[in-house]
């Protein structure tokens, strides 16, 4: 597509006047034809669709949201990842050093290190599923924005 063309789409569908043909796509109702007017100035009969101005700015809203959201995630991800090899790491040295203790008397450091290191595993894996579940949801509210026709979300619109 020529970016002439994407130029007259990007003015167009925030226009009244649009309409859509399965033939030819977006066309000027007034017209029944692809938009032809100077692109240096503005089209003499364009109205703006204030409805869809704000189902636009609310795309882009839900957008950012998601990217911050993406760029949290990618900071907190490998920390979980983390905090569940450590963890684990932790946990496992305290038991072992629990089980020789126990030849020599019961010591209260390898028992602490190994409930912290539990803590600390238990810990990475709730928030690597937390993690996990949100980005499935995120991608699935995407998912479902490109898919209606009608923007659902009017009480962001509104």
């Amino acid at each position: 597509m020529s970016s002439e063309r994407e130029t007259y789409l990007a003015i167009c569908q925030t226009c009244l006047k649009s309409k859509f043909n399965r033939q030819k796509g977006l066309i000027c109702s007034l017209t029944n034809e692809h938009a032809c007017f100077d692109l240096n100035k503005d089209c003499p009969e364009y109205a703006n669709d204030e409805k869809f101005t704000r189902i636009q700015h609310a795309a882009k809203k839900r957008v950012a949201a998601a990217q911050s959201d993406d760029s949290t995630a990618g900071f907190w991800r490998p920390m979980s990842v983390l905090f569940i090899i450590l963890g684990g790491l932790i946990a496992l040295i305290g038991f072992v050093t629990m089980l020789i203790r126990i030849k020599f008397g019961f010591s209260f450091v390898s028992l602490i290190m190994a409930v912290a290191g539990l803590v600390m595993f238990s810990k990475g894996i709730t928030e690597f599923n937390k993690l996990a579940r949100r980005s499935t949801q995120l991608k699935n509210r995407q998912n479902e924005a490109v898919q209606t026709d009608d923007f659902g979300d009017f009480d962001e619109i509104i």
